[in-house]
């Protein structure tokens, strides 16, 4: 940003000293415009910057005491209205921030804030005349013309904000050189900028229309190029500057002047012979934030070569407020100035500071911007706007939260993540995903929308990565919004049994279906009728206090499809879900759907557009149409009347009403207004009204209703975030708290709400509007709290808008927080900051332990024991800025704040920000075994005071052993605990943090049980206690805790459970054992070997329960490992979730590479930063900056291993890190950015080049990239040969009626083509509900032919994929039967596989030929992939993040959106090698075109959202994706693999590269 001349070289001689000359008669040097909506209707701010001749007199004088001291000049004229408003809009008045003696001009900011007549204005400045000695137009007259539009716009929502411009009064050109001015120009709503001439015929100029000829005016870039061979002199520039909603359109949103003055002036000086601008002066294009209070400093240095100059004068355009020093000689060739600014609240956020040097004899270097950001702060997420939470549909797909000012959406690598409650990532939306990811202007909040579809009765969450939106603010990470790492931020959860009415007139009536086993179904009507209708109108939110409600039979709403779920319903009326009432059980029914039961709710009022069911817009239901109510005379009363009808009624304090359309206007009609009520009645009908829609309201005053609220509140206009002016929002609008009766106790409470009320917080109340008056209502009077109360509304008052005050008498509080917790992920923990002589400052880690933490807490009013409480130190929530107030804190553990302990003087340490301290003020005790032989035993082990310790002996037995299992989440119903003593497991190190431990076994935690507290102890290691918590059953091999293989412990040995007469109330029992029975609904069992086949023994067979006992103990069975079963017929249960699988297969490869060169940076000021140098040759040389550019970044940082993504790496030219010696090794680099190697972008030879060292290349690996570059795609020398073994798949799964697949398929074939038959009465009696459409042969376009109870697959042999070989002479046509599920609403999307069965006809030379079922053996899914380099490479698959649960058979099952964890390793015995995964990718079938390829790894990099490298070492990656499917096939996903091999020393190119440090 800033204007940038380039100069033509001219040879002349230089004779005496030239000056500039001043300009002459008038005194108008030009102005720039911008504009920005106000606060209320019509209202615009109007900002501009105006420059006149300083010699003019006094009120147009500036100097540095009248800028420091912030005088106003008069100027001269004003700002006239041409349309749209009346008269003048204000005085052109100026505060002065710039003047030059020199070239005799002064130049300020000023502000007109005024209403307008419309949204549309045009308004201006016109007079006369300019200077006389002007080319084109002398003694003309100026004019600057401004077009504004206020109204909101569509796009965004919002009123829009002009562009914003800065240039010097004066630029000066050399004549005969070529010269480039680039105006700085930003839009606050991030718009496409463009610029033009301002036009005659738009009579935006009045005489100096075009007066800059010759001249080249770049639209785009708003730059101007000049060659300065013709006439020397002064012109006048006039320019618009306007912005566009987009690229493409061609209407500006607004237009503002720009207009100037250039001097083209003759030299005898070379073009090249300049000042030139030297560290420390800030670089042009820097962006730098300026905090409250703070100071921005900075020196501003100019040098000149050369005889007899100097520097005549360093030229500044100037934010307002900013001081500069008197020019200063620091040496024969070197000046300065010195800067200084400190903002104030009439600064604006974005300020921009250009300056340049002038020498004596009129030469200026080139100019240099920056921009300074004020005021600002990360953008927040507001707490309590996220919508929906709490209870939601399985399908819900649409989430919105508002953010707490106007913002943009963030870049990409920014993610909004689901996760389970288990804490499973399910789901990444990226915010730079414009398909999914919205932004509404209209209530600045973010939208986006996810694919997952919930189950039923679980509980999820959203957080957010740091970045996912983004301020207005221009640059820098305060314009990133902070993470949110609290998983109870956002959370969400689905009915026990969801459900939804379907194919109805209104969304009150229609065909009942209820979500269950991962699909929705229908109720049928056996017995249907009203109370089983009140029931699902009561579970839908719909029952109100008069609802009409009904029962429909016989498919009223239309049959629906799928499953019927419930039948013969018996509901009494009263219950609360369906689950409650009496039925034939789930999927038990007699039905088919012309039977679907339907349910009209006849709901009479209704909230809209709230974020909750609790809150939205108030609309009644009346003559047939719905209706919203006026906000005339809508208050609390009418709120409560509502909230009591609708049932959702919790108090006046949860209660708030909302006026002018807060929750957004309603459409239609108008159904009420002047609406009274006293409060108490049932329903409005009750309530004193105007007739049915008779009003004289417009949507605009729509009204609202918050049932359920906390009320909002915040201080305004104090020194600090925690002093101010009350104010608090009702009624839709913010007002004030009259100081009648206002005390501490009120002020208490306001901090409390605020949760700024520490244990020793000072809290002072102010009268007689101490902070300023206020604006609008006065909300509340006579306030009288007694101090304890959590909300105002709790206290007595003389209600809400009851009042007899004036803004002269509003009331303030100072809540004085004097400690806080900084970036901790909740407001239990972080960082820990202190308040004292008006700064805030950080707390050195020397001492810092468990007391200090423990007073600290107490201080902050949330110390809940020693066990909860954690010391952190060494910067462990990052680095603080400003001080360290803090250090040698010594407390003993019991004061009541840290005032009371022992320290060193404030601000007086010998420490770094590195040494913060911080703590954790609710954290559950940390403890896990070590040493042991298995998982469940082991040596005690406590994390306390920031370190593990362990656990003394004496007293130490089995109650204890208990507590400790029960914590670790290892204490089954029947578990043989057993402690031990004496270091049983080894002897630990470091603290002994307990002794003396003495439980009752009940406890759940150790902190319960009484000890002699933390680190009191008398013991050495050698009497460390352990426990073995002995577990006789597990899941082993599922993809959480809650499912997989069971296993059971005896004699000595683990063994698994034979799946003969394995059913339901087994798994049942299994689960209640384990203490994970969740219902019948939730309990799945799984036969041969459905988690994959175990090792050793089987424990049990033919296992018989009732379900009902405690323990499989209890259950009749064979002796103990008698059996006559193998493991492929193991039993696992899943006693959380739902019956989701799909087929994969999965095949890897590998290739070596051996990287070559290496490169390294140097004489940076960080380890990412500095000169490039490469070694060739047993020398270190440079690189040649000729054409080192962005993708040269990328390729320079990936060698190097610091490549973290597109954004970020930034080139340096011209030696800016210093010039190199010995020889530029590499010249004339031509890189895309997907080379692994720099050598691979050579255009010349090595040491083939035309550069000197002062163009030596740099690169900063994690500086910001302004503007991404578009990579072409790579077609270098990655090749991979693929191995794969083929398997097919062999039926898993055997009903209880004895069925299996086979007997329901029949496989028949000739050579014209298949004849497959499928029994659908046999299937239905494995697969209940099963679809013909649903079943296909080989590609889902080919489908069979149904007939009564059966499907008819006839395709021809070369068709629907079937493959052909040649076995023993025999033609073997094989391919594959699917049963697919679809989405029930996106049919070409498949969700999950029930079945897929391999069919093979065989064909003679005879001609005669035979189908079957095709089995083979199933295969460990471990293959290997021999390299070139002769290492072997396997692959291996796992369902857990631990890498403890392996994916057993060949192909394996995978719910489609789970993660599979991916391992790549060597078995090499050779470790002067190291392995490094090159390339991964999935491809529908082995034999699929490289067009169906989907990468997930490239070049080491992570190119699929959904794909995260998890670690790499020597011989060994790991990696985790989320199981995905081709909508094109459905034989599974085929995983391809590349490895290389480097030498363990080569520490360059991609053998150190990973995109995920």
């Amino acid at each position: 940003m800033g204007e940038v001349i380039f100069l033509k070289s001219t040879l002349v001689c230089f004779v005496g000293l030239i000056f500039i000359s001043k300009t002459n008669a008038t005194h108008f040097r030009g102005a720039l415009f911008s504009w920005k909506p106000g606060s209320s209707k019509n209202e615009i701010i109007i900002d501009y910057r105006i420059s006149w001749r300083l010699s003019n007199g006094a009120n147009f004088y500036c100097n540095d005491s009248i800028i420091k001291n912030g005088d106003e000049r008069n100027g001269q004229g004003s700002i006239a209205c041409f349309s749209g408003c009346h008269g003048t809009l204000g005085s052109l008045a100026f505060q002065c921030t710039d003047y030059s003696t020199i070239e005799d001009w002064s130049s300020g900011k000023g502000r007109v804030i005024a209403t307008l007549n419309t949204t549309n204005a045009t308004f201006g400045f016109t007079g006369g005349d300019w200077i006389s000695t002007l080319n084109v137009g002398r003694d003309g007259s100026w004019k600057l013309l401004i077009n504004a539009d206020l109204s909101v716009r569509p796009d965004t929502g919002r009123i829009n904000s002009s562009p914003r411009a800065e240039i010097t009064p004066i630029v000066r050109l050399q004549y005969n050189c070529n010269h480039t001015i680039t105006i700085p120009v930003t839009d606050p709503d991030r718009d496409t900028i463009r610029c033009r001439w301002a036009s005659d015929s738009k009579d935006e100029c009045a005489d100096v229309c075009n007066a800059f000829p010759h001249a080249y005016l770049d639209s785009d870039t708003c730059t101007l190029t000049y060659d300065a061979l013709y006439s020397m002199g002064w012109y006048a520039v006039a320019i618009q500057v306007e912005d566009f909603a987009n690229q493409y359109d061609i209407s500006p949103l607004s237009s503002i002047p720009v207009q100037f003055l250039v001097q083209v002036y003759r030299s005898h000086d070379s073009c090249s012979v300049k000042p030139a601008l030297i560290d420390p002066s800030p670089h042009d294009g820097d962006c730098i934030v300026v905090r409250k209070n703070e100071t921005f400093e900075t020196t501003i240095t100019a040098h000149i070569d050369g005889y007899n100059r100097s520097i005549a004068e360093i030229k500044t355009v100037s934010p307002l407020g900013m001081v500069k020093s008197p020019l200063m000689q620091i040496n024969a060739s070197t000046w300065q100035i010195n800067v200084t600014w400190t903002p104030t609240a009439i600064n604006d956020t974005s300020n921009v500071f250009c300056f340049t040097a002038t020498d004596t004899t009129g030469q200026q270097s080139d100019k240099r911007c920056i921009t300074l950001l004020s005021g600002v702060s990360r953008p927040q997420f507001v707490y309590g706007s996220q919508g929906p939470t709490g209870l939601v549909s399985p399908d819900q797909r649409l989430w919105s939260i508002r953010v707490d000012r106007q913002f943009t959406r963030g870049s990409s690598g920014h993610y909004i993540r689901l996760y389970s409650e288990r804490g499973s990532l399910l789901e990444n939306i990226a915010a730079s995903d414009r398909s999914r990811v919205s932004i509404n202007g209209f209530n600045n909040s973010l939208e986006f929308r996810t694919n997952t579809t919930f189950h039923e009765n679980q509980t999820y969450y959203f957080l957010f990565d740091a970045g996912v939106v983004r301020s207005n603010s221009y640059c820098g990470m305060e314009s990133d919004s902070a993470d949110i790492k609290d998983s109870f931020f956002w959370r969400i959860y689905t009915d026990a049994v969801p459900i939804r009415l379907v194919n109805g007139n209104n969304p009150y009536s229609g065909r009942v279906e209820i979500f269950h086993g991962g699909a929705w179904g229908t109720v049928c009507d056996d017995s249907f009728d009203r109370p089983d209708a009140e029931v699902i109108c009561r579970m839908l939110g719909m029952l109100s206090y008069d609802s009409d409600v009904m029962a429909f039979q016989q498919a009223h709403f239309g049959q629906g499809s799928g499953r019927i779920v419930l039948d013969d319903l018996q509901c009494n009326g009263s219950e609360s879900s369906l689950e409650d009432c009496q039925s034939s059980g789930w999927n038990h029914e007699d039905c088919n759907h012309n039977e679907d039961a339907g349910v009209s709710c006849n709901v009479t009022i209704r909230l809209v557009n709230g974020s909750s069911k609790y809150s939205g817009r108030v609309e009644v239901y009346h003559s047939g149409r719905w209706g919203t109510i006026c906000d005339d005379s809508f208050g609390q009363n009418e709120a409560r009347t509502v909230c009591r009808q609708l049932g959702i009624f919790y108090g006046d304090s949860h209660t708030l009403a909302y006026g002018s359309a807060y929750y957004g206007e309603g459409n239609g009609s108008i159904a009420l207004d002047d609406l009274s009520c006293n409060g108490y009645e049932d329903h409005i009908w009750d309530c004193r009204t105007k007739a049915w829609f008779s009003n004289d309201c417009g949507h605009g005053e729509d009204a609202g209703v918050d049932c359920y609220a906390a009320i909002p509140i915040r201080l305004v206009n104090g020194n600090n975030p925690y002093s101010g002016r009350v104010e608090v929002f009702h009624g839709g609008a913010w007002g004030t708290v009259c100081d009648d009766s206002f005390d501490r106790p009120d002020a208490e409470v306001i901090c409390r709400m605020l949760g700024m009320l520490s244990y020793d917080s000072d809290v002072m109340a102010f009268q007689q509007s101490h902070f300023g008056p206020g604006s609008g209502r006065i909300v509340l009077d006579d306030l009288q709290c007694n101090g304890s109360e959590s909300s105002l509304v709790v206290c007595r008052s003389s209600g809400w808008n009851h009042e007899d005050c004036d803004h002269g008498e509003d009331a303030g509080v100072s809540c004085n927080v004097t400690i806080r917790l900084v970036n901790g992920s909740s407001k239990y923990s972080g960082r820990v900051e202190v308040y004292h002589s008006g700064r805030w400052g950080t707390i050195c880690d020397d001492s810092f332990g468990q007391n200090e933490a423990r007073t600290v807490c107490r201080q902050l009013g949330i110390f809940y024991g020693d066990s909860s409480t954690i010391a952190y130190g060494s910067a462990y929530y990052g680095k603080g800025n400003g001080s360290i107030a803090l250090d040698d804190l010594n407390c003993n553990g019991y004061e009541d704040h840290i005032w009371d302990c022992r320290t060193k003087a404030w601000f007086s340490n010998d420490c770094g920000h590195g040494e913060d301290a911080g703590v954790d003020c609710y954290d559950a005790v940390p403890i896990r075994l070590v040493n042991g032989n298995n998982p469940y035993s082991g040596r005690v082990e406590i994390f306390h005071g920031g370190a593990w310790g362990t656990v003394c002996d004496d007293s130490f037995d089995r109650p204890d052993a208990e507590v400790i299992c029960r914590m670790l989440g290892m204490l089954s119903y029947d578990s043989d605990v057993m402690e031990f003593q004496q270091a049983h497991f080894g002897q630990g190190s470091g603290r002994i943090v307990l002794d003396d431990l003495q439980c009752n076994g009940s406890e759940s935690s150790l902190e319960d049980c009484r000890s002699s507290g933390w680190n009191h102890e008398n013991c050495n290691h050698g009497e460390d206690a352990g426990v073995s918590c002995n577990v006789t059953i597990r899941l082993v091999n599922g993809s959480s805790k809650y499912s997989g293989r069971v296993e059971v412990y005896h004699s000595g040995r683990w063994g698994t459970i034979c799946d003969d007469s394995f059913g339901q109330n087994e798994a049942r029992t299994v689960c209640r054992q384990l203490g994970i029975f969740y219902g019948d609904s939730r309990t799945i069992v799984y036969g041969s070997a459905y988690y994959g086949e175990g090792n050793d023994s089987i424990a049990l067979d033919d296992l018989s329960c009732n379900g009902y006992e405690d323990h499989i103990w209890d259950c009749r069975t064979k002796a103990w490992f008698s059996n006559d079963c193998s493991h492929g017929e193991d039993a696992g249960v899943n006693c959380y979730a739902y019956d989701m699988t799909t087929l994969w297969w999965y095949n890897n490869a590998a290739e070596t590479t051996e990287v070559r060169t290496p490169i390294r940076l140097v004489n940076g000021p960080t380890y990412y930063s500095g000169r490039v140098e490469v070694y060739h040759n047993g020398a270190w040389g440079t690189v040649c900056d000729d054409d080192v550019n962005n993708r040269t970044v990328k390729v320079i940082c990936k060698m190097l291993g610091m490549y973290i993504g597109d954004s970020y790496g930034r080139p340096y030219s011209d030696a800016h890190f210093g010039q190199g010696s010995g020889r530029i090794a590499l010249d004339n680099l031509n890189c895309n950015g997907y080379e692994t190697d720099i050598t691979q972008c050579m255009q010349s030879a090595w040491y083939q080049n035309d550069c000197g060292h002062s163009e030596d290349a740099g690169v900063d690996c994690r500086g910001y990239a302004y503007g991404r570059v578009t990579l072409p795609k790579y077609s270098g020398y990655y090749t991979s040969d693929s191995y794969y073994t083929s398997t097919t798949y062999r039926p898993w799964y055997l009903s209880t009626k004895g069925y299996s697949l086979t007997d329901a398929i029949r496989v028949g074939c000739a050579e014209n083509g298949w004849n497959i038959r499928v029994d659908l009465t046999v299937l239905r009696n494995i697969h209940p509900g099963a679809v013909a459409s649903d079943i296909y042969l080989g590609e889902n376009t080919c489908t069979g032919t149904q007939g009564w109870n059966t499907v008819t697959f006839q395709q021809g042999l070369h068709e629907c994929l079937t493959s052909q070989t040649i076995r023993n002479d025999v033609l073997v046509y094989r391919n594959q039967l699917v049963y697919a599920e679809r989405d029930p609403i996106h049919s070409f999307i498949i969700r999950h596989y029930n079945w897929t069965v391999s069919v093979e006809c065989d064909v003679g030379r005879n001609e005669t030929s035979s189908g079957h079922i095709h089995h083979d053996a199933g295969n460990n899914p471990v293959d290997s992939v021999l390299g070139s380099s002769h290492y072997y490479v396997n692959m291996s698959f796992y369902s857990d993040p631990n890498f403890a649960y392996q994916i057993s058979g060949n192909p394996i099952h995978v719910a489609v959106g789970n993660k599979v964890y991916v391992k790549v390793f060597t078995t090499s015995s050779d470790w002067t090698i190291k392995m490094r995964v090159h390339t991964c990718y999935t491809k529908p079938s082995a034999t699929a075109s490289d067009s169906f390829k989907f990468e997930m790894i490239k070049n080491g990099c992570e190119k699929d959202s959904n794909t995260h490298i998890i670690s790499q070492s020597s011989h060994e990656t790991r990696f985790v994706f989320e199981d995905f499917e081709y909508t094109s096939n459905h034989e599974g996903l085929y995983v391809y693999c590349d490895a290389m091999f480097c030498r363990s020393s080569d520490y360059s190119r991609q053998c150190m590269q990973t995109c995920n440090p």
